[in-house]
Parts: C-alpha cells; sequence; structure tokens
C-alpha cells in the first residue's frame, strides 16, 4: 500500500457503514454520514496526514470516490452474474 493511499483506506474503512440503500441495491455513499464519520478518523502517520491529527474530508473525498466506484462496479458485475438488478450508477 502506497502511504498516499493509507489514510483513503482509514476513512473508507471509518465509512464503511454509511451506504445509502434503494429498491434496487447500493446507491452509493451517504457523504454527510461519511463525512462525520471521517471526522473521527485520527491519522495513524502510515500515510501523509502526520499522527494524531485528523483526517481532512477534502483530502479524503476523491479517493472515497474512486472507491466508492470500485464497489458499485463489482456490485453491479456480482448482480449481473446472479441475474439480479444491477445497482444505480452514479
Amino acid at each position: 500500500m502506497l502511504p498516499e493511499n493509507w489514510d483513503v483506506v482509514l476513512a473508507f474503512l471509518a465509512v464503511q457503514t454509511q451506504w445509502r440503500v434503494g429498491p434496487g441495491g447500493y446507491v452509493g455513499l451517504d457523504y454527510p454520514a461519511a463525512r462525520s464519520a471521517v471526522k473521527t478518523v485520527i491519522a495513524d502517520g502510515l500515510g501523509l496526514r502526520k499522527r494524531g491529527r485528523r483526517l481532512r474530508w477534502k483530502h479524503v473525498f476523491p479517493g472515497l470516490c474512486e472507491m466508492e466506484g470500485a464497489v458499485l462496479k463489482e456490485l453491479a458485475s456480482r448482480a449481473e452474474k446472479r441475474g439480479a438488478a444491477a445497482p444505480s450508477r452514479r
């Protein structure tokens, strides 16, 4: 794992329960709830943020969007294989 990605991984782990779900399945992250969750994360110093400092939404948001898109793509692929409805895409 590259250090520049580590803080985003920490943020993603903090927001992993903050998904919006619709009739067709997962829609995407609930950004207000995700932002609140990210504010509680303290950096461990393995990423770019100094140890003991809180993560900043503006720094991790683009990476969270990338991870969110990858999750939705994977869920759509799995749903397609099962013949189920795919989750909506933003």
